[in-house]
């Protein structure tokens, strides 16, 4: 008997009211579950969406530098050696790109030409590291892009685009074209990128290129090793702490032409507020 107790009409009456509204509850809790993950999934992909519309963008400012240097390598005042003839050319190409055209021997880091400075003034020289690009470019006869490097004039940082100028199927010059790495941060004005997002230019090296928020502070410095793995290998989206030390929710798109990497992450407390 005193397992039994006796119950109230009013519990009897609660029990079934919780009886009948149950049911609805948990049918409720499962469609705001399935509309939270449905939100998450439409925002994911406004990730992996605007991570291939950025790409596209940074592919469309390495075209203009790729086709100044085919145009100025067949420069036949440049096939001939007449540099003072060339100058000019090379000026109004440099003025029009926003960058600088250089020449150089093969190997050799001594300038003989370069738009910044006047002609017949004397000229600084190239950086090691710069000249190391020369034998891939003049090996694979083709436009070769560095990652980022410093200008050794300025400290600025750059990338470099290098074509071997070739007669009588010899190398006679490297010429470049070095760009302010800033020039890739014009990319993301054009672009609408999801709410409290970041995006990010990466070269192949795995350093920063340029980027939509304090990319002052950021050009240069490599990304998360783990992250830059991933990218090189997939498209997968990647959840981790970007170089402000936030949980990031990102999404990347490779360039299959230079190996650079676009990413565009947004934090994963913003990406969780509306829930």
């Amino acid at each position: 008997a005193w397992l039994w107790r006796p119950r109230s009409a009013a519990h009897f009456l609660r029990a079934f009211a919780f009886a009948l509204v149950a049911p609805t509850l948990i049918m409720a809790l499962l469609l705001a579950r399935q509309y939270i993950n449905s939100e998450r999934d439409k925002a994911v992909e406004a990730i992996r969406s605007s991570a291939r519309e950025t790409l596209i963008a940074v592919e469309r400012e390495m075209a203009s530098p790729d086709v100044a240097l085919r145009v100025l390598a067949a420069a036949p005042t440049l096939l001939n050696g007449d540099l003072g003839t060339f100058y000019s050319r090379a000026k109004r190409a440099a003025d029009v790109l926003g960058g600088t055209v250089i020449v150089r021997s093969p190997g050799n880091p001594a300038q003989l030409l370069n738009t910044s400075v006047e002609w017949g003034k004397p000229l600084p020289s190239s950086s090691s590291t710069l000249v190391a690009f020369d034998q891939q470019s003049v090996r694979e006869d083709k436009i070769i892009l560095t990652g980022v490097l410093k200008d050794p004039k300025t400290g600025a940082a750059i990338v470099v685009f290098l074509a071997p100028v070739v007669r009588d199927g010899q190398p006679r010059y490297v010429l470049s074209v070095e760009m302010p790495a800033r020039h890739f941060a014009n990319v993301f004005q054009q672009l609408s990128l999801p709410p409290e997002g970041i995006a990010a230019v990466v070269d192949s090296r795995g350093r920063i290129v340029a980027r939509s928020a304090a990319g002052e502070n950021f050009v240069g410095e490599e990304v998360p090793a783990d992250w830059f793995e991933a990218a090189k290998h997939s498209e997968e989206v990647w959840q981790g702490r970007n170089l402000d030390g936030q949980m990031t929710i990102s999404s990347h798109a490779r360039s299959e032409a230079t190996g650079w990497i676009v990413a565009v992450a947004v934090p994963e407390q913003a990406l969780n507020a509306p829930v």
